[in-house]
């Protein structure tokens, strides 16, 4: 990841599958066998692969974040455009120490001029808005923070998300059709 590695900061990848996502057996050895300082993870809807992480997946990996006391910073930018009926709920569902900082934005949903950033963990929050890790040198323009509030808050941000999501949906299973009439 580009913006970590300009901050001399290194990175750990782990496997993935396709179908469930990260590997929580390799992320449990990962934790007990090297330094981690924190975790980076996109659970819900993840970019490139589309796949969303199984809740009992999900309640296991931050179990064991909790035990090794690392954070959880979770990307949840795609999180409210899944292909299903509803957004799938943060990691934050299953964080009773406040070690999981779900991070997103409006960007995926607005564009990206209304791509106002969020943080969501009390524990963490002011520390992250401080190091500027998540942003670069503005934190943005308030009068466009405040109509991204207005429009999130009114009925027809929610009407917008169910015809993304529907949308997702449908295009996601006319893909898989596709696919599975030219791919063995």
């Amino acid at each position: 990841m580009p913006v970590l590695h300009r901050r001399g900061i290194s990175t750990l990848e782990l496997a993935s599958h396709p179908r469930t996502g990260l590997d929580v057996d390799e992320f449990e050895r990962a934790l007990k066998s090297t330094r981690v300082d924190a975790c980076l993870l996109m659970p819900n809807n993840h970019y490139p692969s589309g796949v969303t992480y199984p809740e009992e997946a999900q309640a296991r990996m931050v179990a064991l974040a909790t035990y090794h006391g690392v954070p959880i910073i979770e990307n949840d930018i795609f999180g409210e455009l899944g292909h299903g009926a509803a957004p799938v709920p943060s990691m934050r569902r299953f964080d009773a120490q406040d070690l999981v900082m779900q991070v997103g934005s409006f960007g995926p949903t607005l564009g990206a001029t209304y791509g106002v950033a969020f943080i969501v963990n009390n524990r963490f929050r002011q520390d992250m808005m401080v190091s500027r890790l998540f942003y670069e040198e503005r934190a943005g323009s308030v009068p466009i923070q405040e109509a991204v509030a207005d429009f999130v808050l009114a009925p027809g941000y929610d009407r917008l998300l169910r015809r993304y999501r529907e949308t997702l949906g449908h295009n996601m299973r006319r893909g898989l059709v596709e696919l599975s009439q030219i791919l063995p």
